[in-house]
């Protein structure tokens, strides 16, 4: 057991790692009455068109397999695990990203009882052929609820416009043809790899006696036989460095004009760690400055009634890709609005303002951050986000601090460089 001391957050974290390699990370919280578990695996739905053993033949993880998997998973024994975390007082639930898949609870009694259901049903594939035929056309309905939302529609035009082969072009939830493939040995197999506790992390936060959870977790995992861990290396998706789209158009009826400007960046998959994580708050930095509520930019809109109400920006970056979109769902000006973020795009550093302004959107990052510990159940599943990237949440708010102005110089230099690509939903309900 590996005790990790922040004393100037109040804050420690136990790590252990167990023979069958699952790794442990508790945050004991002596304030709180609440208590909150998050079991991860590193499987979502990034992870299409990986190599499976699938009854001794090869098969590649069909697109929406991860998300499909969530879905049946909670069918365990024949039982509703919602309603068993209910019968114990807590309150569960779960989500499949790009990159992995979440299974949680929250509770303040009978907390060892919800521990070891999100250990079985999570690791115990007890489900049947019948309902993953049954589950098909559920999770199709799923897939259609969104098909003709402006939203939906823009995010997957810009994600497309952005990747020729790079899986996050595709949908976390696969298609119908995917799904529609998708069998109860398909499925097994994708548990049997990535299910495997040398891919997974249990991360649990609140009011616990850290020596008897552990003891439990133990006495949980040391009753479970698995497969032989196999290592699960990155594939090469071949991407290319150019958009595969500079512009796309679509129209439709009784919507807003929905715009999104799309920056394809080099990826960062040569950081790794506190440096990797410096870079993206660093851009975190950067892009409210450039783009934020407070802006040039967003003030400059307003002013001249580009739109009437700031609309934002994101950023993602996954192995070989990393992306940054500015987008409005309510333009008035199309032209304009893209011509001022290409503007500032091609010279960022003239919009920077100046250092006072770099100090005070750092230090609302920094406000954001401790923020985070007034919900148990956000922080729990913000520290299993970034340990599942190896990063540890409570090293945030001094890689935060560290951040100068000069290191926000050298990420908007990368932003120049950036390819660009502009999508566009036109409607006619603009007022």
């Amino acid at each position: 057991m590996k005790i990790i001391n922040y004393p100037h957050l109040d804050e420690k974290l136990v790590h252990e790692k167990l023979e069958n390699g699952l790794d442990i990370y508790l945050v004991p919280k002596k304030d709180y009455s609440q208590t909150c578990a998050v079991f991860t695996t590193k499987f979502g739905g990034l992870y299409h068109g990986y190599e499976l053993d699938v009854n001794g033949k090869k098969e590649k993880v069909l697109p929406g397999a991860a998300h499909f998997l969530e879905h049946r998973i909670f069918d365990y024994r024949n039982k509703d695990v919602l309603s068993l975390f209910s019968k114990y007082g807590a309150s569960g639930n779960a989500y499949t990203s790009f990159d992995r898949t979440s299974y949680y609870f929250s509770t303040n009694r009978n907390f060892l009882k919800s521990l070891n259901l999100l250990l079985d049903f999570v690791q115990e594939f007890n489900v049947s052929e019948e309902s993953v035929e049954n589950e098909k056309s559920i999770i199709i309905q799923e897939a259609l609820m969104y098909v003709d939302e402006p939203g939906y529609i823009i995010d997957k035009m810009t994600r497309n416009s952005l990747y020729f082969n790079h899986p996050f072009k595709d949908e976390i939830i696969g298609d119908i043809a995917s799904i529609k493939k998708t069998t109860f040995a398909h499925l097994k197999a994708c548990h049997d790899l990535f299910y495997h506790p040398s891919n997974m992390i249990l991360v649990v936060v609140g009011k616990m006696d850290v020596n008897i959870v552990l003891s439990e977790i133990k006495r949980n995992q040391s009753q479970k036989q698995f497969k032989e861990s196999i290592l699960i290396k990155y594939l090469d998706f071949k991407e290319k460095r150019e958009v595969k789209e500079e512009y796309s158009e679509t129209s439709i009826d009784k919507s807003y004009n929905l715009v999104s400007v799309a920056f394809k960046m080099e990826p960062l998959d040569d950081y790794k760690g506190i440096e990797r994580s410096k870079i993206e708050k660093t851009y975190d930095i950067l892009l409210s400055m450039l783009f934020g509520g407070s802006s040039l930019h967003n003030k400059k809109m307003l002013e001249n009634k580009v739109y009437n109400d700031y609309g934002g920006y994101e950023y993602s970056n996954f192995h070989q890709m990393f992306y940054i979109s500015v987008s409005n769902y309510n333009v008035f000006d199309i032209d304009k609005y893209v011509k001022d973020i290409k503007d500032i795009a091609s010279d960022p550093e003239k919009y920077l303002l100046d250092e006072k302004f770099f100090e005070i959107q750092k230090k609302g990052l920094m406000s954001s951050f401790i923020n985070e510990f007034n919900n148990l159940t956000n922080l729990s599943l913000e520290i299993s986000t970034l340990l599942a990237d190896n990063n540890n949440f409570f090293d945030q708010l001094e890689i935060i601090k560290s951040i100068t102005y000069n290191d926000i110089i050298k990420c908007a230099e990368e932003f120049k460089k950036a390819k660009i690509t502009i999508s566009v939903v036109k409607g006619n309900k603009n007022d």
